[in-house]
C-alpha cells in the first residue's frame, strides 16, 4: 500500500469520529460547515505529520489538535464578528449623526462637527467615512 493508499485510509478511518465531535463545537457561534472545513483540514495535517513520525496513537493526536485547533479558531472567528459587528455599529452611529446634523445644520456637517457630536477625534471619523466610502463602491 502506497503512502497516499495509506493516508486516505488513515482519513475515511476517523472522518466519521471527527464529523460527529463537531456537534459541541457548533454551538460556539460559528458556521458549521466552516467547522467542518477547518476540521477536516486539520484532520488532514494530523495524519500527514503522523505518517512522518507515527509514534503515539493517532487518534489522542487527532483529538488533542481538533480541540486545541478549533478551540483558538472558534475564539479567533467570533472576536472578527465581535470587531465586524463594532465597526458596523461604528459605522451606524456616524451615519444617523450625519443625517441628523444635516436636517439639524441645514447643510454637511464638517469632519470637525461629526467629531464633535460622536465625542471621537477626527481622524476616526475620517477612517470610518473612508471605510463607509470604499464600502460603497
Amino acid at each position: 500500500m502506497n503512502d497516499n493508499t495509506e493516508r486516505n485510509r488513515l482519513i475515511e478511518q476517523h472522518l466519521p469520529e471527527l464529523l460527529e465531535s463537531l456537534y459541541d463545537y457548533t454551538q460556539m457561534g460559528v458556521d458549521e460547515d466552516e467547522l467542518v472545513g477547518e476540521a477536516s483540514l486539520i484532520l488532514t495535517e494530523v495524519v500527514d505529520e503522523h505518517m512522518k513520525n507515527p509514534s503515539g496513537n493517532l487518534q489522542d493526536k487527532i483529538d488533542m489538535t481538533i480541540n486545541e485547533r478549533l478551540t483558538a479558531y472558534i475564539t479567533e472567528s467570533n472576536s472578527l464578528k465581535a470587531a465586524d459587528q463594532d465597526l458596523a455599529d461604528r459605522l451606524n452611529d456616524l451615519s444617523d449623526a450625519a443625517v441628523g446634523m444635516v436636517e439639524e445644520l441645514g447643510r454637511q456637517p464638517s469632519t470637525e462637527e461629526l467629531a464633535e457630536k460622536l465625542n471621537i477625534s477626527v481622524d476616526e471619523v475620517e477612517r470610518l467615512l473612508k471605510i463607509s466610502e470604499q464600502a460603497g463602491k
